[in-house]
């Protein structure tokens, strides 16, 4: 491993570690910006290599939506930016919970929360993270228990493909 590749991966992990540890322990994360260790059920996400995020401007997010129709089997949280990002996605409990991390981001005009309660996700909320070099937003998609999901990347979005508790609407 070249030193300059060992630099941002050690950027990428302050980052990540963080957000991940503020709130307890990480379960399951899929490891993202471009050459970073993937752990089992891992999936890369966003269109952008970790050294194009970090030497890049912050690109801002643009929407987070929750798509949901009755007959499918899950729900989408769709997340887009004014451009390509980097990300990490974590799965978290006590209490059940699916965290993004957007690195080098900012919040832009987003609300801070977005009730859902349809039976599978009580709420989304939307923070801007301090990491003391750049910014980050994190996305943190409350469950109301465990489910499956899928990470599908864009070029300038996320979407996650989360399973529908039974009983949910």
């Amino acid at each position: 491993m070249t030193l300059e590749r060992a630099r941002r991966l050690a950027a990428c992990a302050a980052i990540t570690l963080a957000a991940v540890f503020a709130t307890g322990c990480n379960e399951r994360t899929a490891a993202s910006l471009g050459g970073a260790a993937k752990q089992e059920n891992a999936a890369p996400q966003g269109g952008a290599t970790l050294q194009q995020t970090l030497s890049s401007s912050p690109v801002t997010l643009t929407g987070t939506k929750v798509l949901e129709d009755g007959a499918s089997p899950t729900l989408s949280v769709r997340i887009t930016a004014t451009g390509p990002f980097g990300s990490n996605v974590v799965e978290k409990s006590d209490p059940q919970r699916i965290m993004v991390i957007m690195h080098n981001a900012t919040i832009g005009e987003a609300p801070g929360s977005i009730e859902v309660n349809d039976g599978t996700v009580g709420k989304v909320e939307i923070a801007q993270l301090d990491t003391g070099k750049n910014p980050a937003v994190r996305i943190t998609i409350g469950l109301l228990g465990k489910v499956p999901f899928k990470v599908v990347p864009g070029e300038s979005a996320l979407q996650l493909e989360i399973g529908k508790l039974k009983g949910s609407k």
